[in-house]
């Protein structure tokens, strides 16, 4: 996700980013407020997931965005720690 792709970064970084992803025409998607109460019941579902962390609007976003989007291919890391 890109808020949380520039989040990780430092600020001169964060513009490369940008400038990256509009380079390449990476899509940007947004979620859709008639799945946020959808969402937070699969957030709610999965409380115990990730070690005991739970799942977060992060990862029920992009659970909801593949099931909208043709063909989906996304990378997701998380890394420890976040």
């Amino acid at each position: 996700m890109r808020s949380e792709a520039c989040h990780l970064q430092g600020k001169e970084s964060r513009l490369i980013l940008l400038k990256w992803l509009v380079e390449f025409g990476v899509q940007i998607h947004a979620s859709q407020a008639n799945e946020l109460l959808d969402m937070a019941a699969y957030m709610a579902k999965y409380h115990n997931a990730s070690k005991n962390h739970g799942a977060d609007f992060a990862d029920a976003a992009l659970v909801f965005l593949a099931a909208r989007v043709e063909n989906p291919t996304y990378f997701y890391s998380r890394q420890s720690g976040f």
